[in-house]
């Protein structure tokens, strides 16, 4: 199992992709594009990625994150 990550433009054209394996947190595939993201740009992600991590690091590289928040704290998740 593999995870892909993308970065599109506006017409959601692919611009940058990468790709880990299956059981790796989404963080790491996050932190491989985020420097690609231009400043003032938008992340938009599943709740997956809502983090206090990538929230902190959107903030400061001024990208608006459109992050849906997860409903369950991160300690009640289960992991299979």
């Amino acid at each position: 199992m593999t995870k892909t990550y993308s970065i599109v433009d506006v017409e959601s054209r692919p611009i940058r992709r990468g790709l880990t394996g299956g059981k790796i947190a989404e963080l790491v595939g996050f932190e491989g594009l985020i420097a690609r993201i231009k400043e003032s740009g938008k992340l938009l992600a599943d709740k997956d990625y809502d983090t206090h991590a990538i929230r902190t690091t959107t903030t400061g590289h001024e990208i608006s994150a459109n992050i849906p928040h997860n409903v369950l704290p991160a300690k009640s998740r289960l992991a299979f």
